[in-house]
């Protein structure tokens, strides 16, 4: 609770220590059963460095709030309410009569706003103040209208804390007859330090607002609407509002009794706004081989019941068995048909930098047999060193006796393969049905025409590709260039270091 914050708060000032509140309301009961005087040494304590604070039971009761057990009965104290005898007198709290209490009570809640200044600063807030009632016959106000009482004791509230903020929301004329015409002036130069206007809310104003709440309605339930004032549309929330001279509430409401209404969108248009932010926003990691497959095997199975270069796509068997033998070097098998015959394509997406486990990987692709396969497909984009003498081997043998294909990855390729395959996995089903992507994803053909995909398909070349990527030529730019860069710079500007 706050009132448990603000007493550790207390206590680790006057401690210099740096509790936190549930360490302390946790260890307490135990505390206070092997020291039943720690709440009185402990209020001893931090009534020490608060001498402005004139009555210490504040502080006691502040602090007993955090017993668990106790802590019911501080709050009905600090709220004014009596205590039984039994309970005052066990947690030595007085229990002064409902009179006193009374005309103690604004100095009661003056200190405890002056306590909670300490470590964070307070906001009262006074709203309402328009009402036509006066004060009662017999107080101290007598006469003067709600407005002017309140305003009268925030004079008082800020003459006694030594931080906070006071907001007043009122009518202008209130203000301006009421307020600003009291006599007593000290009420008016302690207040309206800023005025703030609150004017009707315009078109632009209101769309910011209901885009406002509708950004916290879809992050509180992890949704991604289609756009940001799903289910309204701009045209429609400035056609209704525009010229009216709305308030919040107002706008508010009219969205809550709309906000069911069938919107008025473009599914496609709106998975194309959502594509087009995911790739924008989409970090893209070549070297992760799990995830290259697995977009790769999402798009492929989209394709099942069509024909690209040749070969009709029955279905995407995603474990390759049996798998022990392969270690998962195996991502999926494409099923399908080529001129009346079973194609069977195992796919491996391997992109290691490590000689001994490209030589393991490119020995299972070649296992035909093993694996139930007719051809298998290698997708790297890096190239095979000639010292590694086993992978270059089983490539050989993949590439020129088997029949086998290595097709290169590229991210400019897997790129749109690996947006779709996100996009699917964060849609909202409720405002996107399956339908309405796989229409998506006819219309907009981004696998059909992918390169990727029609090379994975396409006859095999029976050749190693051009376009990968040596390391060794890589790793010998960069030495390159930072030798060249050391050489062109001053030596004796270098700092040597001692490690003899």
């Amino acid at each position: 609770m706050q009132w448990q914050e603000l007493a550790t708060a207390l206590i680790n000032r006057a401690l210099q220590k740096e509790h936190s509140a549930q360490a302390l309301v946790e260890q307490f009961p135990k505390l206070l059963a092997q020291k039943p005087q720690i709440v009185s040494q402990l209020t001893a304590k931090v009534a020490s460095t608060y001498p402005e604070i004139d009555n210490p039971y504040i502080i006691k009761a502040v602090i007993w709030m955090l017993s668990p057990t106790h802590a019911p009965f501080a709050a009905n104290w600090l709220a004014g309410r009596e205590l039984s005898d039994e309970q005052a007198t066990m947690m030595d709290l007085p229990n002064s009569s409902k009179d006193d209490k009374d005309a103690e009570a604004f100095g009661t809640a003056r200190q405890i706003l002056d306590l909670i200044s300490h470590y964070t600063t307070p906001v009262i807030c006074f709203d309402e103040l328009d009402g036509t009632e006066s004060a009662d016959e017999d107080s101290i106000m007598a006469g003067f209208t709600r407005a002017q009482v309140v305003a009268s004791l925030a004079k008082d509230i800020y003459n006694s804390l030594r931080r906070g903020i006071l907001v007043f929301t009122t009518y202008a004329k209130t203000w301006n007859e009421e307020i600003k015409d009291l006599t007593t002036s000290a009420v008016k130069d302690r207040m309206a330090h800023k005025e703030i206007a609150l004017n009707a809310l315009k078109g632009d104003d209101v769309v910011q607002l209901v885009g406002f709440w509708l950004d916290q309605f879809y992050s509180q339930q992890n949704l991604t609407p289609p756009h940001a004032l799903y289910p309204f549309e701009e045209k429609t929330l400035r056609d209704v509002f525009d010229g009216q001279g709305a308030g919040v509430r107002d706008v508010l409401r009219w969205c809550a009794d709309n906000f069911g209404a069938k919107a008025t969108i473009d599914p496609l248009e709106s998975l194309e706004k959502i594509y087009q932010e995911t790739a924008t926003s989409l970090e893209i990691d070549l070297d992760d081989n799990e995830k290259m497959s697995n977009a790769l095997a999402f798009c492929l199975n989209y394709l099942r019941g069509q024909t690209i270069e040749k070969v009709k796509i029955q279905s995407i068997d995603r474990v390759v068995k049996p798998k022990s033998k392969h270690n998962g070097f195996l991502n999926f098998r494409i099923l399908g048909e080529e001129d009346g015959k079973p194609v069977k394509i195992g796919v491996c997406v391997l992109q290691n930098s490590h000689g001994r486990t490209v030589g393991s990987a490119l020995k299972c692709l070649t296992q035909y047999s093993t694996f139930d396969l007719t051809r298998g497909c290698l997708v790297r984009g890096k190239a095979i060193p000639s010292h590694w003498q086993v992978a270059n081997k089983h490539s050989d043998l993949l590439l020129k006796d088997l029949g086998g294909e290595w097709v290169t990855l590229k991210e400019e390729e897997i790129k749109p393969l690996l947006v779709l395959h996100t996009m699917f996995k964060t849609l909202d089903q409720d405002l996107f049905s399956n339908e309405v992507f796989q229409q998506f994803l006819c219309e907009k053909r981004a696998i059909q025409e992918n390169p990727l995909i029609r090379e994975i398909l396409s006859d095999p070349s029976g050749e190693a590709p051009e376009e990968v990527t040596n390391e060794d030529d890589e790793l010998e730019k960069v030495l390159s260039e930072v030798m060249s860069s050391a050489s062109d710079s001053n030596l004796d500007d270098l700092d040597l270091l001692d490690v003899a």
